[in-house]
Parts: C-alpha cells; structure tokens; sequence
C-alpha cells in the first residue's frame, strides 16, 4: 500500500496535479505465464477427478439399486444404454470397494460385515 502511495504521489508531481486524483489499479504479470497456466490446470484437475469420483459412484449406486430391484445385468445394461460388459465391470468393481447390495439401496458396507453372496 505504500509503495501505491509513493507511486501515486511520483505521478502526481510529473502531471502537476492533486495525489488523491490518481486512482490506479496493480497488476501483477507472471514472470513465467506458464506457471500461471500451469496452477490452473492443476486446480481443473483436482476438481475434475472429484467429479469423476463422483460420477463412478453414482454409477454404481444406480446399477445396485437396479440389482436389488431384480433386475439382471442384461436388462441393466439396456436400461443405461451400455453393454453388459460394462455392467459387469462396474459391479466387479463395486465388491473390490466393498459395496454391498441391498433392498434400501447400495452403498459402501461397515467393514466388519462380511459381503453377501446372492
């Protein structure tokens, strides 16, 4: 703030007029602009992988509530549009994580209950 102050004062002097008449605003150019780009993108890439997260949960959440409904991974896989292989996957992927299905809905189980076979 008091390097603006001196500044402003300088400028006043140089234009012969009143220092409270010099009204300015700072801007900071990086010495590198790539380092600025460079933050951004990391900043984009924690919030997208969080967004990914979250997606593939939901994902998993949607298709073992399905399951808990009855439905078979064929007719999942024709409700969501995707292959059956994909289904499979998501739901392989669902026991390495721990989720257990169930007739109020998916989610991840306490870690002392066993997962249930069906």
């Amino acid at each position: 703030m008091a390097a603006q102050r001196s500044l402003a004062e300088r400028l006043a002097n140089v234009l012969r007029v009143g220092g409270d008449q010099i009204l300015f605003d700072v801007v900071y150019e990086a010495v590198c602009p790539g380092m600025l780009a460079w933050g951004q993108a990391e900043s984009l890439k924690v919030r997208a992988d969080g967004l990914l997260n979250e997606a593939g949960r939901l994902r998993v959440e949607a298709i073992l509530g399905l399951v808990g409904e009855g439905m078979t991974p064929p007719e999942i896989a024709e409700v969501f549009g995707v292959s059956y292989q994909r289904v499979q996957q998501i739901l392989a992927g669902a026991r390495d994580e721990g989720y257990e299905n169930s007739d109020t809905g998916a989610g991840p189980r306490a870690p002392a209950q066993p997962a249930r076979r069906r």
